[in-house]
């Protein structure tokens, strides 16, 4: 059983009509709403769901670019493939994930 499945139990459904399609960038994608390169994501190890021992994986499950991995099944870090899109930070229900 993947994460996803196992975590389909305890999530409510999604919509059927929209699929496991990827919303990707568009490519008009406007600059000024993205991070410079100076500016990184950081996970706050406090407030994370993950990092206190509670199944979530919300942030790797919308990361279109692979950069968030878990270390076992708990502790998720940002690593370098990170393309600053900030999909990660709306899809964390806690806040947990910052600009730093």
């Amino acid at each position: 059983m993947n994460r996803r499945e196992f975590l389909g139990k305890f999530l409510p459904k999604q919509n059927s009509s929209l699929g496991n399609s990827r919303v990707s960038k568009p490519e008009s994608f406007d600059s000024e709403n993205s991070l410079t390169e100076a500016q990184k994501l950081q996970i706050n190890t406090a407030t994370c769901l993950a990092w206190n021992d509670v199944v979530c994986s919300s942030c790797a499950d919308v990361c279109h670019a692979r950069a968030i991995e878990f270390l076992g099944l708990f502790r998720p870090v940002i690593n370098e493939k990170c393309d600053n899109c900030n999909e990660c930070i709306s899809s964390c229900f806690k806040g947990a994930i910052n600009v730093c």
